[in-house]
């Protein structure tokens, strides 16, 4: 962990680091390829950008979340008033279900594709996306008076697939 908190710490700082002095597990992360990416990405402010967006926002956060707290979600929320915060107990970071504070069984749902997902997170999308799409065709409506019909149906059918 101490050698991917120094190779983060790095990119922050606009550096790149030579993936071959990291432990094997971590060459892959932190390969040539995407450190580019990394330093670009590392260097955005996530409250910044989600103050700027004004379209309806779901924010979900693990409360057994090995890698963004609590308080991180509530200051994204607290950023964006218009957002949705949902905490989820049991959650870890790839939305999984942990019944303990094991950090080892924590990490093992990462790439296990067996795993299910937490309880209540495919309804939480479900109910935030319907949500969403509701208020879409509303607007819809409202613009299909000075529309052809088709239009309407495209916009349904580009909203339906988002």
């Amino acid at each position: 962990m101490d050698q991917a908190l120094a190779a983060i710490d790095a990119l922050e700082a606009g550096r790149r680091v030579d993936p071959l002095n990291l432990h094997p597990a971590l060459q892959r992360l932190f390969s040539l390829d995407v450190q580019g990416f990394l330093i670009n990405t590392l260097a955005l402010d996530p409250l910044h950008l989600i103050a700027g967006y004004k379209k309806p926002i779901l924010i979900v956060q693990g409360l057994r979340d090995l890698q963004v707290s609590t308080l991180d979600a509530q200051r994204l929320s607290q950023a964006a008033p218009h957002s949705t915060l949902i905490l989820l107990p049991d959650t870890n970071h790839v939305l999984k279900y942990v019944a303990a504070d094991d950090r080892t069984a924590n990490l093992a749902t990462y790439s296990d594709p067996l795993q299910p997902l937490a309880p209540g997170i495919i309804d939480v999308m479900t109910y935030f996306y319907f949500g969403v799409y509701r208020q879409a065709l509303k607007v819809l409506r409202s613009l299909s008076r000075s529309h052809p019909p088709l239009f309407l149906i495209a916009l349904s059918a580009t909203c339906a697939t988002v």
